[in-house]
């Protein structure tokens, strides 16, 4: 295992050392192992915010495998990765974007609304007997006149299924047949969120995020009826803060938020963290009330509530007994009130954390509150709230020292709690004497529990096994003798295995009268990564795996409903017989989202591209009045994910490429990539998507693109271009007319090359025939190329390469030194046992050779002093013979190519240039004749820096948004004077405005308001229509299509498709 690593860190050391020869690239500066870690240290440029570290097995052929990512601020510097030290002989680099694929807040977006409260999970409808409903307040709520209800993602009432699909929105769906469940109705929602409660009559309430990042904004309580074939909004609420706990209690809604606050002192402003806890009247839906609104400054976000009372916890941490550690205090609210008034009583202080709502519980006037502190001690404390307004503490136990706590549960007068240090002690506590509560019982078993489900004498417990690894994890307890208890029986799911239930219950589905336990989870074994629901029995003494149901993405829930068994993901609803456990049967797979990379408006329809990649590739047609029900889906038969769309009259081109390489045996480097596939597919029978044909390019030997764009050098010539690793594409937001609908951020896997392969293919009725295969060579190890454009049976590209330019030189004064090898002696010794208690001292001496230096004086040494430049080249690659295309040499030009003019004799550029000191950089716009062999600068026009990153050319002009004027203005050579001039301006907002071409149109986008535009023969630009896109969705407006009516459809990626305005 040590010759192993040390080989590994050679390796490692030797492919850093090959990142580092191209420019503003990561670089891996430090490998070292420490305590069963790889540490690996990183340098950074600046305008990097996402950094992978990827490793992949030297000889396997396998693909790139990401082991950690961090977020940085992009200001460059330093990242340190830790990961887990492999046995196997791996290497590793690290892959820098200046931004993730969805903006950080999505991947985040579930995550605000993670903090949810416990509830009951309904059988058809109805609550099984026994189940508990809720967990704190167990105590009291069944007695209750008020049902205590919790949030969850979904609720079924008779046969409709009600879900919060953060990627749809609210979907209804009729489960009536559950081999045929269909989708009844959607509401799309702007905000992020996925938690709902159901009221008496058709009213559902959705709690979403206002905001598009999770700490800005509010958040909005959403009464909707659900009642109607299309779901409409009838009331909101805004709650300050981010909803992160909520309760309905008969038709009161109380609402835990959490928020900042200013504080004014004097001139001095802070500002406080803490809850607001909203009490909202739902019994008039349609017109809700708020009636309490309170805050509480500190942090914890846990809340319980009975009928009677309401708890919020709030940590202190600070100096406690000689330590740093947190203290709760409890908040007494008194909502006995139907309409949800709040009363603030008094509170209570527990001795440590109380980091879940299990950790309460109110038994006709007694509180018992389960805390710990780190490092020191759990505790189990009671208090009378006989007056709720002066609460009395009754009596406390310490449990164990040193040990964190895991789960509780309350059933009764008894109290089990869970804590774990190396193995996982099962308490079980005695309350019913509140002012002694005594320890009855413990088991010791490996692993630890995160939530007990008490049936009777038995519990059942999910946690996790870490024994040999980390994995989820079932048991069940014996309990009928709490002095003794025992473990009755245990299953361990996979070899790596992560479930939702253990930090959230409702994941946990439990049915007791079927004997039968639904639990989705993601686990990992040998050579295989799934999303399942596993199916377990369990009787009073065993558990027994059963069988599964599989899903594509993580499934989230599962209950019985009928006879059957139905499970979702954001994704998908399966139904499944579970006459035979061992082998369930899917009876229906209802589609509840699909990915939407692009789109396509042809006619009255929409083609919504699947790109694949994690699944298959797929296209979907819908109508484009009714973009989320789709009418068809065309499966590709190629797993290999899309790199490429493009429609062109009636005709749709489809390209994949695959991304995993072959062993080809004989070959020099040992690894080939299969050609780029092209699929070519009618339009003209919609909803139908009818295949012509298709052609293959050939195999490559270079990392193959993980983006292609596509251009029209000729009419029935189609290219695909595409940039082998290294270097980036930079979203410039130029696009010329007839060019590809926009590039995107596209890091190399490591440091090298930045080549261009250019794919030809001939489009004839027939289907496509692969015509040519061109490659533009690198200039050198660092290239970033511009969109390509095509004109007159020439595709035209820029690259641009970093150059040092010597600007004079510099002294300076140091220490000269004198080198001197030495001989040195270290003696270290050892304590050896030789026997059984005998131990003796050994010493060993080494000698060896070193080398230090002597200062001798001062020296003055004279340096070069440089200047880093970008100079931009043009390629040109000619398609006279499609068959034989000719690569002509690259010219030197002002900038990066946006445009061109006069039939290809003048071309547009941006670029940075130094000013006349040569202390800082300018920005440009360039106006060229170009001849074919040279460029000659014609007119300059100097930009404003915020503008320096959007131009779109058009009708022999070229267009620049200007944050700085807030207009968009269109330039163009007039020959006559050789100048650049202005032809028209229209009002902008003051933002920064992207660019991109539609066809003989183009679409802007400032911040999320969109506008179509179009240019006249005269250069005027006319308006056709704008508005703003809902929600927190950023919009890639280069792979968004505009329909006849001048609509803009624009993919949202797993969040559907959207159209720009919605009315």
């Amino acid at each position: 295992m040590v010759r192993c690593s040390k080989f590994i860190i050679t390796l490692l050391l030797v492919l850093s050392s090959f990142c580092a020869r191209a420019v503003d690239l990561p670089k891996i500066e430090q490998i070292r192992a420490e305590k069963g870690e790889l540490v690996v240290v990183a340098s950074i440029p600046s305008g990097l915010k996402k950094l992978t570290l990827l490793s992949r097995l030297k000889a396997d052929g396998s693909a790139w495998e990401p082991r950690a990512v961090a977020r940085v601020d992009g200001a460059g510097g330093r990242v340190t990765f830790r990961v887990p030290n492999s046995d196997r002989l791996e290497l590793l680099t690290v892959k820098g974007e200046a931004a993730d694929a969805l903006p950080a807040f999505l991947y985040e977006g579930t995550n605000a609304f993670l903090a949810r409260g416990n509830g009951a999970m309904l059988m058809n409808g109805s609550e099984p007997e026994g189940f508990p409903t809720g967990a704190p307040s167990a105590g009291n709520s069944r007695d209750a006149t008020r049902e205590v209800v919790e949030a969850d993602i979904y609720k079924v009432r008779g046969d409709t299924l009600y879900l919060f699909n953060q990627r749809r929105g609210l979907q209804v769906i009729d489960i009536s047949n559950p081999d045929a469940p269909h989708i009844r109705g959607t509401l799309k929602v702007g905000g992020f969120g996925e938690d709902l409660y159901l009221l008496p009559g058709n009213e559902v309430v959705l709690l979403a995020q206002e905001g598009c990042y999770y700490w800005g904004g509010n958040s909005e309580v959403m009464i909707v009826n659900a009642g109607t074939p299309t779901p409409t909004v009838q009331a909101t609420v805004s709650v300050e803060g981010a909803v992160t706990e909520s309760r309905l209690v008969g038709t009161a809604l109380y609402v835990a938020s959490t928020s900042y606050r200013q504080i004014r002192t004097g001139d001095a402003v802070q500002y406080e963290n803490g809850t607001w806890v909203t009490s909202i009247d739902l019994a008039a839906p349609a017109n809700p009330v708020i009636r309490s609104k309170k805050w509480f400054p500190g942090t914890g976000h846990v809340v319980s509530a009975t009928d009677k009372f309401f708890f919020v916890c709030l940590q202190d941490y600070r100096f406690w007994d000689n330590a740093w550690s947190s203290r709760t205090t409890i908040k007494i609210l008194d909502c006995s009130a139907p309409d949800g008034t709040l009363v603030e009583k008094g509170s209570v202080f527990a001795y440590g954390a109380i980091n879940d709502k299990f950790k309460l519980n109110l038994s006709g006037d007694v509180l018992t509150a389960v805390s710990f502190r780190w490092g020191a001690n759990t505790e189990v404390e009671t208090f009378s709230l006989a007056d709720a307004a002066n609460p009395v503490k009754l009596g406390s136990l310490t449990v164990i020292k040193n040990e964190q706590l895991f789960a509780t549960r309350f059933d009764g007068n008894t109290l089990y709690v869970v804590t774990f240090q190396r193995i996982d002690p099962l308490w079980v506590i005695d309350l019913s004497n509140s002012a002694r509560p005594s320890i009855v019982g413990e088991l010791e078993v490996p692993g630890w529990s995160t939530f007990i489900h008490p049936m009777g004498d038995r519990l059942l417990a999910l946690g996790i096994d870490n024994d040999n690894g980390q994995r989820v994890a079932l048991s069940l307890f014996d309990v009928s003798n709490k002095a003794k208890p025992t473990l009755a029986s245990k299953v361990t799911l996979d070899q790596y295995s992560w479930t939702e239930g253990n930090y959230n219950e409702k994941a946990f589905k439990v049915m007791e009268e079927a004997g039968l336990i639904l639990l989705p989870y993601t686990g990992s074994a040998t050579n295989s990564f799934h999303n399942r629901v596993q199916l377990v029995d369990f009787s009073p003494d065993a558990l027994r795996l059963r069988g599964f149901i599989s899903h594509e993405l993580q499934a989230r829930r599962a209950f019985l409903h009928k006879d059957r068994v139905l499970s979702f993901s954001a994704r998908e609803l399966i139904a499944v017989t579970v006459d035979n456990r061992d082998n369930p049967q899917v009876t229906a797979n209802l589609r509840l989202s699909w990915p939407v990379d692009r789109v396509f408006a042809h006619g009255d329809f929409l083609v919504q591209v699947e790109n694949g990649g994690l699944g298959r590739p797929r296209l979907h047609v819908a109508a484009r009045t009714a973009p989320s029900e789709i009418l068809a889906t065309h499966t590709l038969s190629n797993t290999a994910p899309i790199v490429a769309a493009v429609a062109r009259g009636s005709r749709l081109y489809v390209a994949q490429q695959a991304q995993s390489s072959l062993t080809v045996p004989g070959s020099t480097n040992g690894y080939r990539f299969e050609g780029l596939l092209l699929s070519a597919y009618t339009l003209s029978a919609l909803p139908a998507l009818e295949f012509i044909g298709a052609a293959t390019g050939p195999e490559q030997t270079e990392w193959p693109a993980q983006d292609y764009h596509a251009v029209w050098p000729k009419e029935d010539l189609l290219v695909l271009v595409g940039q082998t690793h290294g270097g980036w594409w930079w979203r410039s937001d130029a696009i010329f007319a007839g060019a590809p609908a926009g590039r995107g951020w596209g890091m190399p896997w490591w440091g090298g090359s930045s080549g261009r392969t250019l794919l030809a293919f001939q489009t004839r009725d027939t289907g496509p025939s692969f015509a040519s295969s061109a490659t533009i060579e690198p200039t050198n190890s660092y290239s970033t190329p511009s969109l390509p454009l095509a004109l007159n049976g020439m595709i035209y590209q820029s690259h641009s390469v970093a150059e040092a330019i010597t600007n004079g030189t510099y002294t300076v004064v140091e220490t000269k030194y004198r080198a001197q090898v030495v001989t040195k002696t270290n003696v270290t010794t050892s304590r050896v046992e030789t026997s059984p208690g005998v131990f003796e001292t050994r010493s060993e001496t080494n000698v060896f050779s070193a080398t230090e230096f002597y200062p001798e004086g001062l020296v003055t040494n004279t340096y070069p002093r440089y200047l880093y430049a970008t100079r931009h080249l043009l390629n040109v690659v000619d398609y006279e013979n499609p068959s034989a295309p000719t690569v002509r040499r690259p010219v030197n030009i002002p900038g990066e190519l946006r445009g061109m003019a006069a039939n290809g004799a003048a071309i547009y550029t941006v670029g940075q240039r130094f000013s006349t000191n040569q202390d800082s950089y300018e920005y440009w716009l360039d106006v060229s004749a170009y001849d074919g062999v040279s460029a000659f600068l014609v007119d300059s026009l100097k930009m404003d820096a915020a503008d320096y990153l959007s131009a779109w050319d058009g009708v022999d002009g070229i267009l620049i948004p200007s944050m700085k004027e807030s207009q968009l203005k269109r330039f163009e050579l007039d020959v006559a004077s050789a100048k650049l001039k202005v032809t028209d301006a229209e009002a902008l907002p003051p933002v920064h405005t992207e660019v991109t071409a539609k066809g003989s149109r183009f679409v802007t986008r400032s911040d999320n308001e969109l506008r179509v535009w179009a240019v006249d023969a005269a250069g005027e630009l006319s308006l056709l229509r704008s508005g703003r896109s809902e929600g927190c969705h950023w919009i890639d407006i280069t792979r968004s299509d505009v329909d006849s009516a001048n609509w803009i459809w624009a993919p949202l990626g797993e969040y559907g498709v959207a159209r720009v305005p919605t009315e």
